[in-house]
């Protein structure tokens, strides 16, 4: 029987690098999008027509019972109330939601269309949030909810997915700008202009590219346009700028809802990334700010302890020093025996031996 050898075997494991996963969940997404957008539609569509049906035949009705509206102030309090319930409900007053003729047989447009609902699954799971279209219906809401819990927790892998994805191609965007900064002679010229290449590509790619789709699409001023996606993309989503070409259904349409949504993710991660970078050098300059306090803080405290030590020294050797001012008075003027030490001992001279002096001649003699 052959053995197959181990250098002759192949590895069976199938490496996905992090550019495939980031594509792999990227369509993952766009199909829990599409998914969620289709329940949406089907839950919220027909209690959103029924409204509109109610808010529409309530004025065409209000104004032919009512000619001389005028002259006519009672009844209006009533009937914005009304309206408030209908447009509560899902009701629009917008111009592609209503019809002018009365026997006009099309039937009256909703809010919610596929496209729509697909822009407002969207801001579900990336937290934007804009408010011009909500879910209604008990079970909408309820839905909702889920969905979230879902999409949330989701988006947010993905979008660290994308990320570290992120970080091998700003290496290699670093290499490639070192090697074009090679002419430039000084350090901080060459992290100028690598500021400013920078900055305008983010800007040209994540900026400029959908301000322009979206001022074509959405009929919109260039500035407005880049307003709108720099509060799509930063998350905040107050809701004044909405898409309504997407109210439409064309194969435009979701070509354009296809590429806004890729640029959200993009303009998202990106944002995390460039958090991510500034949080990562705070700390790093923080933490060198800590230890150089720490440092200045212990050459203080070496200092004070150094002064507190040589103060106290100088104050022993001046109690010291007043200790033998008090001996050598209280000895008449002559030095104390333990200050002795320094005189020669082998001479016999009386005056080497103060305490002789005060004996008879005689022990002297002896002495």
């Amino acid at each position: 029987m052959a053995v197959e050898s181990p250098d002759t075997k192949t590895s069976s494991k199938i490496k996905i690098t992090s550019w495939q996963w980031s594509l792999i969940l990227f369509g993952f997404m766009l199909a829990y999008l599409v998914l969620g957008a289709f329940i949406f539609d089907f839950t919220e569509t027909p209690n959103t027509i029924d409204a509109q049906n109610r808010l529409y035949k309530g004025v065409i009705d209000y104004y032919a019972s009512r000619p001389c509206l005028q002259n006519d102030y009672t009844i209006m309090p009533n009937y914005g109330n009304k309206m408030i319930d209908y447009l509560s409900q899902g009701a629009s007053l917008k111009a592609q939601h209503w019809k002018l003729d009365p026997g006009d047989s099309e039937p009256i447009g909703s809010t919610w269309t596929i496209s729509k609902a697909s822009i407002f699954t969207l801001t579900i799971i990336t937290t934007i949030g804009y408010g011009d279209i909500v879910p209604r219906t008990f079970t909408g809401k309820l839905f909702c909810v889920f969905y979230a819990m879902v999409g949330i927790p989701l988006m947010g892998f993905t979008l660290s997915v994308f990320g570290k994805s992120l970080e091998g191609f700003i290496k290699r965007y670093k290499k490639a700008m070192n090697l074009l900064m090679r002419p430039v002679r000084t350090k901080r010229t060459r992290n100028i202009v690598a500021v400013v290449l920078t900055v305008v590509l983010v800007a040209s790619a994540l900026v400029l590219v959908p301000a322009i789709l979206l001022s074509h699409y959405e009929k919109w001023a260039f500035f407005d346009a880049i307003y709108f996606f720099f509060i799509t993309v930063s998350t905040i989503g107050f809701g004044d700028f909405v898409l309504e070409s997407c109210s439409k259904c064309g194969l435009s349409v979701w070509i354009f809802e296809l590429l806004f949504a890729f640029y959200v993710f993009c303009g998202i991660c990106v944002i995390t990334v460039l958090f991510s970078a500034f949080t990562t050098y705070q700390r790093r300059k923080f933490e060198e700010a800590e230890s150089l306090l720490v440092i200045l803080l212990n050459n203080a405290n070496s200092s004070i302890m150094t002064t507190t030590a040589r103060g106290a020294g100088e104050i022993e050797m001046a109690e010291d020093n007043n200790n033998c001012r008090k001996d050598n008075f209280a000895n008449n003027g002559q030095p104390h025996a333990h200050e002795t030490s320094s005189v020669d001992v082998h001479n016999n001279q009386p005056a080497a031996y103060p305490f002789v002096q005060a004996l008879p001649q005689e022990d002297s003699e002896v002495l």
